[in-house]
């Protein structure tokens, strides 16, 4: 498993997440079950998400970082440094961006057909 693939794996658990809590937040009946007391199928739920939302993010992170660090050749109009610079300080919100706008929109194969290169990562 590549850079790419660990990378898009974790941005669809955050948004599945993040759809979690929204769903919570606007169906009263299901905010109800996720917020019940300790020992219940609500609260180890809640719990159980809650960590996988904080193990996501560490991962989309990650992956983000490294998959820029060694993407060759970088078919980006930004350079490099600039894209690991967003990444660092945008922490997993820009990972998640990072894979949203230079990964999954982006048609795959178009910078390799180009040059006759392969993806390494």
């Amino acid at each position: 498993m590549n850079a790419r693939h660990v990378l898009a794996i974790a941005s669809f658990a955050i948004l599945a997440v993040v759809a979690l809590g929204l769903l919570e937040a606007f169906i009263p009946a299901f905010g109800a079950l996720m917020q019940s007391a300790q020992g219940t199928f609500g609260y180890v739920a809640t719990k159980s998400l809650t960590a996988l939302m904080a193990l996501s993010v560490l991962v989309a992170w990650g992956a983000a970082l490294y998959h820029a660090s060694t993407w060759t050749p970088w078919p980006l109009a930004a350079p490099r440094w600039i894209v690991i610079m967003l990444l660092v300080l945008g922490n997993a919100v820009a990972a998640i961006v990072y894979y949203f706008l230079a990964l999954h929109w982006r048609a795959p194969g178009a910078a390799e057909s180009a040059s006759g290169a392969t993806r390494s990562n």
